[in-house]
């Protein structure tokens, strides 16, 4: 393309597809099937962005074979001048056709979370320069956003409308946790180079209604929790035909099971954490929501702030509904959950697991033990607490009176989150429940002017943050803010 620029940076890229030139028509308006002109060669199916090279005025280079690798979201490009054969077309043709049939045999199961399709109207030509990168990153990084931005930008201009989010928006590191149905990996947003946590469900695990309903149900309370600070941050969810993608914060100081290893801690630091576990129960039970996997695991740690994660057993609940289910860890359960066989109520079961938490913090080890789930499960139901292994550590006889309140057996009897708080062994400590500040108020338009620079529309932008979509702007605005912060 002779009027393409010659010199392209990373941070400046032309987007100017206006060109009277036969081979440039022959992109932007995919020309018919009888048309014999070698601009045949360009397949309809447009790539993302191309990037232009430099080119000798003594030769033109053709771009006719430029390949897109759709899987990894990476562009290969070929400078050779062989045109694509008609056999060759047919071929990738028919292997999108087929590809579209099996895609449609996996019905989508998430609602549009944050997928805000529009029609945009003025897509004009323009320039995209790259705000600069926040986070140390690699090369090969810096490359892939480049295409990222490009394949955004020229989906808008050409297609008029979003892209929306895929894995290529994510470098997926390592993983950090597996479970039964999911695992998370420690990942990084490509536009901001930020670390991100990535919960990874696989469809096929997903057979039942009632798992499908669980997902959801998770999903909807770490949309809920997003806006405090005492809670994971939920960026984005998308997915593709066989997985499910939950973006999340990532909190760099690890669980708090790392951080003890298991040995006791002092008191006030002790009383610092559980000062802030007991405001996010509290925040829970006035959003009617029970955590039910309240343990070390599920406590991370940022800075001296902590943050609570993974709600896949959680539930929202009403006043006086019983409830059935026995699910969290074994060391942790209250004995009305292993116990009753007409179910339990309230929120008594997560201030039991508080308990344990905090008797772990102090001592340095379970309450209750067991050789077997059956002696485990007796002794708790018995709640002998070992003041033996408690007067070994010096504890203060207030930290002592409130971890016997929080381990009572009997849930009507044990003590509740406002007496928690007024208890004289937290007189001391003030901490005050912090919300992040809502995407919908107060936008930040230096932020804003940062997102416009991938390709995003200001008008599009503003909309979606005020809509409190959780599609990939609402993730980039997430991480830009808090580096402005």
């Amino acid at each position: 393309m002779n009027q393409l620029k010659k010199h392209i940076s990373v941070k400046c890229i032309n987007f100017n597809t206006q060109s009277t030139n036969t081979r440039s028509r022959s992109i932007s308006n995919q020309v018919s099937k009888n048309s014999t002109d070698r601009s045949r060669s360009v397949s309809k199916q447009c790539p993302a962005i191309k990037l232009p090279v430099p080119v000798k005025n003594s030769e033109t280079t053709s771009l006719s074979n430029t390949k897109q690798v759709s899987k990894l979201g990476k562009i290969k490009i070929d400078l050779g001048n062989n045109a694509t054969s008609r056999s060759q077309q047919t071929t990738q043709k028919s292997r999108s056709s087929s590809q579209i049939s099996k895609e449609e045999s996996f019905p989508k199961m998430l609602p549009d979370f944050g997928r805000m399709e529009t029609e945009l109207l003025d897509c004009q030509d323009f320039f995209l320069q790259l705000p600069e990168i926040h986070f140390p990153t690699n090369e090969d990084v810096m490359k892939e956003r480049v295409i990222l931005a490009n394949r955004i930008a020229y989906t808008i201009k050409t297609k008029k409308r979003i892209p929306p989010s895929t894995p290529d928006f994510y470098k997926l590191c390592y993983v950090i946790g597996k479970g039964a149905f999911a695992k998370v990996c420690l990942g990084i947003q490509i536009l901001t180079g930020a670390k991100v946590a990535m919960k990874i469900i696989e469809k096929s695990t997903l057979k039942s209604e009632s798992a499908k309903k669980r997902l959801l149900l998770e999903i909807t309370i770490m949309k809920i929790l997003s806006q405090y600070k005492q809670f994971a941050q939920l960026y984005e969810v998308f997915e593709t035909k066989k997985q499910i993608y939950i973006i999340m914060e990532y909190v760099e100081g690890g669980d708090l099971m790392k951080w003890t290893k298991e040995k006791p801690i002092p008191e006030i630091q002790a009383k610092n954490i559980f000062a802030q576990l007991t405001l996010a129960l509290q925040t829970l039970q006035s959003h009617n929501i029970l955590h039910r996997d309240i343990k070390l695991d599920n406590i991370l740690l940022q800075g001296d702030l902590i943050k609570i994660c993974d709600f896949g057993v959680s539930r929202q609940i009403i006043k006086g509904q019983k409830i059935l289910e026995q699910c969290g860890t074994p060391a942790y359960l209250a004995p009305e959950i292993i116990f009753s066989k007409i179910g339990y109520e309230g929120f008594a079961s997560d201030i039991w697991s508080a308990g344990v938490l905090l008797y772990i913090l102090l001592v340095g080890k379970v309450p209750f033990k067991g050789n077997n789930m059956n002696e485990l499960n007796h002794n708790i139901q018995n709640g002998q607490l070992n003041f033996i292994e408690m007067k070994k550590q010096n504890l203060s006889n207030d930290s002592v009176d409130l971890i016997k309140q929080m381990l009572n057996v009997n849930p009507k009897l044990r003590i509740t989150l406002t007496e928690i708080m007024n208890h004289q062994w937290l007189k001391e400590i003030n901490i005050k429940q912090q919300k992040q500040q809502p995407n919908s108020t107060n936008l930040d338009l230096r932020v804003i002017s940062q997102i416009e620079q991938f390709g995003y529309q200001r008008e599009f932008i503003i909309k979606s943050l005020q809509k409190q979509t959780f599609c990939h702007i609402n993730a980039i605005y997430s991480i830009l803010t808090s580096v402005q912060k």
